[in-house]
Protein backbone atom coordinates (compact mmCIF):
# COMPACT_ATOMS: atom_id res chain seq x y z
CA UNK A 1 0.00 0.00 0.00
CA UNK A 2 1.24 3.30 -0.81
CA UNK A 3 2.05 5.85 1.66
CA UNK A 4 -1.07 8.13 0.49
CA UNK A 5 -2.95 5.21 0.93
CA UNK A 6 -1.65 4.15 4.95
CA UNK A 7 -2.79 7.92 5.62
CA UNK A 8 -6.14 7.79 4.10
CA UNK A 9 -6.70 4.08 5.96
CA UNK A 10 -5.23 5.42 9.48
CA UNK A 11 -7.78 8.80 9.18
CA UNK A 12 -10.70 6.72 8.00
CA UNK A 13 -9.79 4.53 10.98
CA UNK A 14 -9.63 7.32 13.15
CA UNK A 15 -12.61 8.84 11.83
CA UNK A 16 -14.82 5.45 12.85
CA UNK A 17 -13.21 5.43 16.39
CA UNK A 18 -14.53 9.35 17.01
CA UNK A 19 -17.75 8.03 15.17
CA UNK A 20 -17.98 5.46 17.67
CA UNK A 21 -17.63 7.46 20.63
CA UNK A 22 -19.30 10.86 20.04
CA UNK A 23 -21.79 10.19 16.44
CA UNK A 24 -21.70 12.19 13.09
CA UNK A 25 -22.31 15.53 14.31
CA UNK A 26 -20.13 15.23 17.72
CA UNK A 27 -17.39 14.20 15.11
CA UNK A 28 -14.77 17.51 14.64
CA UNK A 29 -12.25 17.12 11.90
CA UNK A 30 -10.10 18.54 14.57
CA UNK A 31 -10.57 15.29 16.56
CA UNK A 32 -9.70 12.86 13.60
CA UNK A 33 -7.43 14.46 13.05
CA UNK A 34 -5.56 14.43 16.52
CA UNK A 35 -6.19 10.72 16.68
CA UNK A 36 -4.63 9.59 12.76
CA UNK A 37 -1.56 11.62 14.20
CA UNK A 38 -2.06 14.27 11.34
CA UNK A 39 -2.07 17.96 10.97
CA UNK A 40 -5.86 18.98 9.78
CA UNK A 41 -4.58 20.34 7.14
CA UNK A 42 -3.68 16.81 6.17
CA UNK A 43 -6.44 15.84 6.96
CA UNK A 44 -8.20 18.05 4.21
CA UNK A 45 -5.21 17.09 1.66
CA UNK A 46 -7.04 13.46 1.64
CA UNK A 47 -10.71 14.48 2.26
CA UNK A 48 -11.78 17.83 1.35
CA UNK A 49 -14.46 18.06 4.08
CA UNK A 50 -16.52 16.39 7.07
CA UNK A 51 -19.43 15.23 4.51
CA UNK A 52 -16.34 13.57 1.98
CA UNK A 53 -15.22 12.04 5.09
CA UNK A 54 -18.22 10.30 6.49
CA UNK A 55 -19.09 8.88 2.46
CA UNK A 56 -15.03 7.52 2.97
CA UNK A 57 -15.76 5.63 6.40
CA UNK A 58 -19.23 4.46 4.70
CA UNK A 59 -17.72 3.51 1.72
CA UNK A 60 -15.05 2.35 3.74
CA UNK A 61 -17.39 -0.30 5.52
CA UNK A 62 -19.46 -1.25 2.82
CA UNK A 63 -15.96 -2.48 0.69
CA UNK A 64 -15.20 -4.44 3.98
CA UNK A 65 -18.42 -5.61 3.67
CA UNK A 66 -18.21 -6.78 0.28
CA UNK A 67 -14.42 -8.39 1.20
CA UNK A 68 -16.47 -10.22 4.11
CA UNK A 69 -18.66 -11.99 1.88
CA UNK A 70 -16.43 -12.73 -1.00
CA UNK A 71 -14.61 -14.59 1.33
CA UNK A 72 -17.33 -16.58 2.50
CA UNK A 73 -18.52 -17.08 -0.99
CA UNK A 74 -15.17 -18.44 -1.93
CA UNK A 75 -15.08 -20.89 1.17
CA UNK A 76 -18.58 -22.52 -0.02
CA UNK A 77 -18.10 -24.47 -2.73
CA UNK A 78 -21.53 -25.57 -3.18
CA UNK A 79 -23.12 -23.49 -6.58
CA UNK A 80 -25.22 -21.92 -6.78
CA UNK A 81 -26.77 -20.11 -3.57
CA UNK A 82 -22.74 -19.18 -2.71
CA UNK A 83 -23.14 -15.72 -2.50
CA UNK A 84 -26.81 -15.80 -1.19
CA UNK A 85 -25.57 -17.86 1.68
CA UNK A 86 -22.14 -15.16 1.94
CA UNK A 87 -23.94 -12.27 2.12
CA UNK A 88 -26.60 -13.90 4.61
CA UNK A 89 -23.80 -14.94 7.27
CA UNK A 90 -21.63 -12.21 6.85
CA UNK A 91 -24.92 -9.90 8.27
CA UNK A 92 -25.24 -12.42 10.79
CA UNK A 93 -22.04 -12.50 11.83
CA UNK A 94 -20.72 -8.82 11.50
CA UNK A 95 -17.40 -8.06 13.47
CA UNK A 96 -18.20 -6.15 16.46
CA UNK A 97 -16.45 -2.66 15.31
CA UNK A 98 -17.76 -3.05 11.82
CA UNK A 99 -21.38 -3.23 13.98
CA UNK A 100 -20.66 -0.20 15.89
CA UNK A 101 -19.60 1.91 13.26
CA UNK A 102 -23.15 0.75 11.72
CA UNK A 103 -25.31 1.85 14.83
CA UNK A 104 -23.21 4.96 15.00
CA UNK A 105 -23.55 5.58 11.22
CA UNK A 106 -27.19 4.49 10.62
CA UNK A 107 -28.51 7.44 13.83
CA UNK A 108 -27.58 10.23 12.01
CA UNK A 109 -26.49 9.70 8.45
CA UNK A 110 -29.89 10.63 6.57
CA UNK A 111 -28.27 13.88 7.18
CA UNK A 112 -25.62 13.51 4.48
CA UNK A 113 -28.04 12.92 1.48
CA UNK A 114 -25.09 11.33 -0.61
CA UNK A 115 -24.62 8.78 1.65
CA UNK A 116 -28.38 7.28 0.85
CA UNK A 117 -26.41 7.61 -3.35
CA UNK A 118 -23.63 5.35 -1.76
CA UNK A 119 -25.64 2.82 -0.40
CA UNK A 120 -27.94 2.38 -2.80
CA UNK A 121 -25.00 1.99 -5.18
CA UNK A 122 -24.27 -1.19 -2.93
CA UNK A 123 -27.29 -2.44 -2.38
CA UNK A 124 -28.10 -2.32 -6.25
CA UNK A 125 -25.04 -3.93 -6.58
CA UNK A 126 -25.71 -7.17 -4.70
CA UNK A 127 -29.52 -7.10 -5.49
CA UNK A 128 -27.82 -7.97 -9.17
CA UNK A 129 -25.26 -10.45 -7.07
CA UNK A 130 -28.23 -11.82 -5.47
CA UNK A 131 -30.23 -12.41 -8.58
CA UNK A 132 -27.63 -13.82 -10.77
CA UNK A 133 -26.56 -16.50 -8.09
CA UNK A 134 -28.17 -19.37 -9.57
CA UNK A 135 -31.34 -19.74 -7.72
CA UNK A 136 -34.87 -18.44 -7.76
CA UNK A 137 -34.62 -15.07 -6.99
CA UNK A 138 -37.40 -14.27 -5.17
CA UNK A 139 -35.57 -17.05 -2.82
CA UNK A 140 -32.48 -14.91 -2.63
CA UNK A 141 -34.27 -12.11 -1.71
CA UNK A 142 -36.06 -13.87 0.78
CA UNK A 143 -32.55 -14.50 2.71
CA UNK A 144 -31.38 -11.07 2.24
CA UNK A 145 -34.17 -9.67 3.46
CA UNK A 146 -34.62 -12.05 6.19
CA UNK A 147 -30.99 -11.69 7.25
CA UNK A 148 -30.85 -8.13 6.77
CA UNK A 149 -34.05 -8.08 9.54
CA UNK A 150 -31.89 -10.21 11.95
CA UNK A 151 -29.04 -8.32 11.78
CA UNK A 152 -30.43 -5.15 12.22
CA UNK A 153 -32.51 -6.43 15.23
CA UNK A 154 -28.98 -7.95 16.70
CA UNK A 155 -27.57 -4.26 15.61
CA UNK A 156 -30.52 -2.29 18.07
CA UNK A 157 -30.13 -5.10 20.81
CA UNK A 158 -32.84 -7.10 20.42
CA UNK A 159 -32.78 -10.57 21.87
CA UNK A 160 -32.61 -13.74 19.45
CA UNK A 161 -35.83 -15.17 18.59
CA UNK A 162 -35.50 -18.43 20.58
CA UNK A 163 -35.73 -20.31 17.40
CA UNK A 164 -32.70 -18.28 15.90
CA UNK A 165 -30.54 -21.27 14.93
CA UNK A 166 -33.77 -22.77 13.05
CA UNK A 167 -34.12 -19.81 11.54
CA UNK A 168 -30.96 -19.56 10.30
CA UNK A 169 -30.68 -23.33 8.64
CA UNK A 170 -33.64 -22.92 7.42
CA UNK A 171 -32.35 -19.67 5.69
CA UNK A 172 -29.53 -21.89 4.60
CA UNK A 173 -31.57 -24.21 3.25
CA UNK A 174 -33.73 -22.69 0.92
CA UNK A 175 -30.22 -21.71 -1.01
CA UNK A 176 -29.42 -25.06 -1.71
CA UNK A 177 -29.96 -26.43 -5.25
CA UNK A 178 -32.68 -29.20 -4.35
CA UNK A 179 -34.50 -26.32 -2.16
CA UNK A 180 -34.04 -22.85 -4.58
CA UNK A 181 -36.76 -23.32 -6.38
CA UNK A 182 -39.53 -24.58 -3.75
CA UNK A 183 -40.74 -20.88 -3.58
CA UNK A 184 -41.09 -20.32 -7.13
CA UNK A 185 -45.06 -19.33 -8.27
CA UNK A 186 -46.08 -22.08 -10.38
CA UNK A 187 -46.27 -22.01 -13.98
CA UNK A 188 -48.78 -21.09 -16.03
CA UNK A 189 -50.24 -22.92 -18.80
Amino acid sequence: MRQPERTKAAILAAAELILIKKGLRGMTLEDVAAAASISKGGLLHHFSGKDELILGILQRQMNEFEQDVERRRLEDPAEPGAYTRAFLRANLEPDEHASKVCIAFLSESRTIPASLAVAQQHCDAWRQRLENDGIDPVVAAIVRYAGDGLMFSALWGMPKPDNYDAIVERLLQLTQAADAHCLQAPSTP
